[in-house]
């Protein structure tokens, strides 16, 4: 024979099982009396013939005979074999295994175990949620919510909120949240100020308290301006408007704000220095004096004059021994052994007396002997009859008494004795009453022919 299950009973010579009356149950291979009561709401039969409690958060109804009988209760859901709350955002509004329902966008509810739809709440101001979430989130710093929101709302521009607010009236500007060519140094404040001079903003500062300053040696010709282009390189600096600008050169000047090239200082002018800024600034260069007859008003110094720097004071003379020519910035030294004047050109510079020269750019030599040069000349000249020089003389020295030389004599003995004298121990005497001598020499005079006679000292 077969045994019945649980829940059905026969009797003796049975050819089917019978199923025990409503609300009672049975173990397998029950009689009719071992129908009992029915299990209560909540609990089911086990095999031991007693009712056991379903499950945490499980329910089955009267008469249950077995574990599969307990489903989940409302506001639980099946997760394996336990019953789990539904999360927060969802509700479960009836017995059984089936998924939490998920609560409209915008709605939430308060806690866990949800059992119906009114459960589902409007998400409070500052709080958002959308399909993709089961509870209400606070909305971050810069976004609001006003309620039944699936999103947060972002501030409008160059504003911010703190984290949960409510409404757009919780959005205050930034700090620096103005327009290009503004700023602002408090946050919160609506009031902008404008860039002053030599700054600038070229879009809204974010977190700024003051603009940008121009780049060196720029400018901004007005207030407000909103773009580093705006910067316009200063009066003595030159460079494409926003920068970088460069000083002007030495000689050069620029009097205003600008891209502008410097200008050149007219011919003879320059400048002391680099960056300036007017016409004005342009004096007489180095080597040029301020001259009122001149279209420039500067001409060159005179050779024999000179000036080192730049200004309209006059041209300063060579000191002696040296000499410059026209527009000298300094005076060179004449060549060696040779002198000149204050205030002198190179022609002026004259050999020292025994030294001379052929040109005016040759060394002075010394003279060799024969030869003299004094102050007043330049070149070596022969000693003339009558006179000798040694080397380097500044003057030839006069043969003695009673004799003479040839031109270029180069010693004193080369002064012999003249006519009508003769040689006489060391010295020339006058040939004596009858006699004459009519060469230059040392020989003796000669008798005179007949009765002439000539005084002494004539031939």
């Amino acid at each position: 024979c077969i045994s019945c299950v649980a829940g059905k009973y026969s009797s003796v010579g049975a050819t089917a099982c019978l199923t025990c009356r409503a609300n009672s149950y049975s173990v397998a291979e029950s009689s009719q009396s071992g129908c009992c009561v029915s299990c209560s709401a909540g609990t089911y039969a086990a095999s031991t013939g007693k009712c056991q409690t379903c499950p945490e958060y499980a329910w089955s109804p009267a008469g249950s005979w077995s574990v599969s009988n307990c489903t989940c209760n409302v506001g639980y859901t099946a997760s394996g074999t336990t019953c789990v709350a539904c999360s927060s955002g969802t509700y479960k509004s009836s017995l059984g295994s089936q998924a939490c329902t998920s609560c409209p966008v915008g709605k939430s509810t308060y806690g866990t175990g949800s059992t119906q739809a009114s459960s589902c709440l409007s998400c409070a101001a500052g709080t958002y949620s959308d399909s993709t979430m089961n509870e209400c989130v606070t909305c971050p710093a810069g976004k609001y919510s006003d309620s039944t929101r699936s999103a947060c709302i972002g501030c409008p521009a160059y504003s911010s909120s703190p984290a949960g607010s409510w409404s757009v009236s919780n959005c205050t500007c930034n700090r620096g949240a103005c327009a290009a060519g503004n700023y602002s140094d408090v946050s919160g404040s609506t009031t902008c100020k404008t860039c002053g001079l030599g700054k600038y903003s070229s879009q809204p500062l974010i977190g700024s308290s003051t603009c940008y300053s121009c780049p060196a040696n720029s400018y901004t010709s007005s207030p407000g301006s909103s773009n580093i282009e705006a910067c316009l390189c200063n009066a003595g600096f030159t460079g494409q408007n926003g920068g970088p600008c460069s000083d002007c050169s030495v000689g050069q000047y620029k009097s205003s704000l600008g891209s502008q090239a410097c200008t050149s200082c007219p011919v003879g002018k320059s400048t002391y220095g680099t960056g300036s800024t007017q016409a004005s600034d342009c004096q007489c260069a180095a080597g040029y004096a301020p001259n009122a007859s001149s279209t420039l008003g500067c001409s060159q110094c005179a050779a024999g004059k000179y000036k080192d720097f730049t200004d309209n004071y006059p041209c300063f003379f060579c000191v002696s021994g040296k000499y410059s020519s026209v527009g000298a910035t300094a005076c060179l030294t004449c060549r060696a052994n040779s002198y000149s004047v204050a205030g002198s050109s190179q022609s002026g510079c004259v050999c020292n007396s025994g030294y001379g020269a052929t040109s005016i750019t040759e060394a002075c030599q010394a003279c060799a002997a024969g030869t003299y040069s004094d102050s007043t000349m330049n070149e070596c000249v022969t000693c003339p009859a009558g006179k000798y020089s040694e080397s380097t003389q500044g003057a030839c020295t006069a043969c003695p008494v009673g004799t003479t030389s040839v031109a270029g004599a180069m010693s004193a003995s080369e002064c012999l004795c003249g006519e009508g004298y003769t040689k006489s121990g060391s010295s020339c005497t006058a040939c004596d009453i009858g006699t004459y001598k009519d060469s230059i020499g040392n020989s003796a005079c000669l008798p005179c022919l007949g009765a002439a006679s000539c005084p002494i000292g004539a031939y």
